[in-house]
């Protein structure tokens, strides 16, 4: 077995490690491969480790050979070297830039340097000279430096000021800015105080912006003031403000720059009108939000029912309420417009700003109460109303008979006392025709109404008698109304006898009231016999 074994190395393996004398083999061919190959790996490895150091010295010397050739020392320099890639450290020579530090390594050795990390420090500042600085007083003046910040009712000053006279003009037009309710004012106080012409006018643009930056016109403002410029940066509440403080920094002063932003709130106000027609219900103008949109149109829609037709012409604006409420003004508007009837003609109500203004001419006195109750409510809530609500068809007609029915109610005992007759005439007296006289004044507020002017007697004579006597007063009374301008087809004469008494006709001052006229505001006139 073994002289096959041997056999088959040999053909494989002789040209590795040949036998000994006996042809024995010292071990496999293969295992002297794996040998071979160790041993090369490692003497490659010792070159290298060896090459290495040799190399980046070589390279440290060419580099700061290179260095010094080009003017900069490297006795600060700390040069770490990895292969070809090096991180310089140490403190940067005076009047060196790294840039020019870098060139010139990468460049050095033919550009033999792959990586350049530099940190270095950079190098110390010359310490001025005390005899210096005294010899020359006037090489640093004092200069202009002030910085503005306005938040939340407090201004911030800080910075240098040439003069008293200039910090007092910035604190004094900070306490004129609206709002304004503390300073804080870290200003300092350089120079000899002298005035300078110049510089007061340039620091007077920035007092100018200050008296505009107090809480009531700006929602934040920074500014910067230099000898030679003034920078601004302001968020105004509106664009008024915004417009003032444009105004108070446009001042044209020769070499000086004036620069800045102003941006603004965007505020918007409500202004919406619903109109009321026969079968539609129109609403124009601007809200704030969509939220005050569909609020409107949902008391529209249910306006209108199914058969009518809503016309949405509302812009939304987006922007923030310039007044407080938004919200529940609208919510206002929509309830008057829930009132507006499917029967009521020219129905308009406008929302403008705290405004809620309502015309309507309404078909039931329900419908007048109604919006009267909500305005009322709108004006708790601090809105302005402005009503012109009217009845009309039916409800109107009786409301003014109504109240031409009071007015003749509260001329009742005036009428019973002076419109008498003697007994036996129908002749009217001197002193019932001053009273008649208001009578008439009251009949000609209401043109469209109709009058009846019942004439009574008292109990004595036959009934055909007094019925005619009763009547014929009642024309006589009729007969002098016509006098004084009011249409006799408005007035119905009618005689009652002594049918409808008022007292008792047992004494003569019973009977005398009963000789007596009335008046009552009547739909229609009875058919006389």
């Amino acid at each position: 077995m073994s002289s096959e074994l041997a056999q088959s190395d040999r053909n494989g393996w002789d040209s590795f490690v040949p036998p000994n004398a006996h042809d024995v083999w010292p071990w496999s061919g293969r295992r002297s491969l794996v040998v071979m190959l160790f041993a090369l790996l490692l003497a490659a490895c010792l070159a290298i480790f060896w090459a290495i150091p040799h190399f980046e010295k070589r390279l440290d010397s060419r580099v700061k050979s290179d260095l010094q050739a080009a003017g900069i020392s490297t006795d600060s320099l700390d040069l770490d070297w990895t292969y070809r890639n090096v991180e310089i450290t140490g403190v940067l020579p005076e009047g060196i830039t790294e840039a020019q530090l870098a060139n010139v390594v990468r460049l050095a050795d033919g550009g033999g340097t792959r990586n350049i990390l530099i940190a270095v420090d950079p190098a110390p500042t010359p310490a001025a000279d005390p005899a210096q600085e005294s010899a020359d007083p006037e090489a640093l003046p004092p200069a202009l430096a002030v910085s503005v910040n306005s938040r939340d009712g407090t201004v911030e000053l800080a910075g240098t000021v040439l003069s008293t006279k200039q910090r007092d003009a910035l604190v004094n037009a900070a306490l004129v800015a609206e709002g304004v309710v503390n300073i804080n004012d870290n200003l300092e106080i350089v120079g000899d105080g002298q005035p300078d012409d110049q510089l007061d006018a340039r620091l007077n643009v920035l007092a100018g912006l200050l008296a505009h930056v107090g809480p009531e016109q700006v929602v934040s403002a920074q500014a910067t003031l230099t000898d030679t410029e003034l920078n601004y940066r302001i968020k105004a509440k509106d664009r008024g403000s915004a417009e003032m403080i444009e105004q108070a920094v446009s001042v044209a002063l020769v070499d000086f720059q004036v620069t800045g932003e102003i941006d603004y709130v965007k505020t918007g106000e409500i202004d919406i009108t619903a109109s009321r027609d026969e079968k539609s219900l129109t609403l124009t103008g601007k809200v704030l939000t969509e939220e005050q949109r569909m609020r409107l149109l949902f008391a529209a829609e249910e306006v209108v029912g199914e058969d009518g037709q809503v016309n949405d012409q509302i812009e939304v604006s987006g922007q923030e309420a310039r007044l407080p409420g938004a919200d529940s003004r609208v919510d206002n508007l929509a309830a008057v417009v829930s009132q507006f009837g499917p029967a009521d003609n020219d129905a308009t109500a406008r929302l403008q700003a705290d405004t809620l203004s309502v015309t309507a001419e309404l078909q039931s006195q329900q419908a007048l109460d109604n919006l009267l109750s909500l305005t009322a409510q709108a004006r708790e809530q601090g809105l302005v109303t402005e009503e012109t609500l009217t009845l009309v068809g039916e409800s109107a007609r009786q409301q003014a008979q109504v109240e031409l029915q009071t007015k003749f109610d509260a001329l009742a005992l005036e009428v019973q006392r002076n419109v008498l007759f003697d007994t036996g005439t129908a002749r009217l007296t001197s002193t019932a025709t001053a009273t008649l006289d208001k009578v008439s004044a009251v009949i000609q507020q209401y043109p469209e109404l109709l009058i009846e002017v019942e004439g009574h007697t008292d109990n004595r004579g036959r009934d055909e008698v007094n019925n005619r006597l009763s009547e014929d007063r009642a024309r006589s009374v009729v007969e002098y109304l016509v006098e004084k301008s009011i249409d006799a087809d408005r007035m119905q004469a009618v005689g009652y006898g002594d049918r409808v008494p008022i007292a008792s006709n047992d004494t003569p001052e019973g009977r005398s009231q009963n000789r007596r006229v009335q008046f009552t505001a009547v739909d229609s006139f009875q058919v006389v016999r």
